[in-house]
């Protein structure tokens, strides 16, 4: 089951389920759904092995999104088991797009945005000021820090997730006498 595809593409995967298999009368179906709508797909048989395809023609129709799924199988009488349930991510279809478009995720963009205001501010030590009675007060560097931190992480949790290499700090110690 692929964790992640983009609209448009043809999706393939196959599952052995020793308990459950097709020659004992056996069928496998997903169930994806998400905010903006459902689909489903039933495998198709091989063997004791079920192959589970999405062809592009199907897939060019989804919206992006993360799709909560559940995989059962059904028998031929009518019993049915639930084996598993995850996500998987719809990403756009890029090569439909007539538009430029941010791919960014949306901690990416709050992360950039905040470097911004703080690459902005480096020079400005005004946190508050006042104008014809309106006062406005921006969030102080503190604060930026404190949530630049909370969305680098998210961002960070995103790229892994992705299988994207991340470059970890590394804190280097030291143990024993010093000179």
């Amino acid at each position: 089951m692929p964790t992640q595809f983009r609209a448009g593409d043809t999706v393939q995967w196959s599952r052995y389920v020793a308990e459950y298999v097709p020659s004992n009368g056996w069928s496998l179906s997903y169930r994806f759904i998400c905010a903006s709508g459902k689909f489903d797909v039933a495998a198709t048989n091989d063997g004791d092995t079920f192959n589970a395809t999405i062809p592009a023609s199907t897939s060019a129709g989804f919206s992006p999104d993360t799709y909560t799924w559940v995989e059962f199988v059904l028998s031929e009488n009518g019993e049915r088991h639930t084996l598993r349930q995850g996500a998987c991510v719809v990403l756009p279809n890029l090569a439909a797009s007539a538009a430029a478009a941010d791919q960014r995720t949306q901690a990416q963009r709050s992360l950039d945005a905040i470097d911004a205001v703080l690459e902005g501010r480096a020079g400005d030590g005004v946190e508050e000021y006042e104008i014809h009675g309106r006062r406005i007060k921006k969030m102080s560097v503190d604060e930026l820090v404190t949530l630049r931190a909370h969305f680098k992480s998210i961002v960070t949790q995103e790229k892994v997730d992705r299988g994207e290499r991340v470059q970890r700090r590394r804190v280097l110690t030291g143990f024993g006498r010093s000179c």
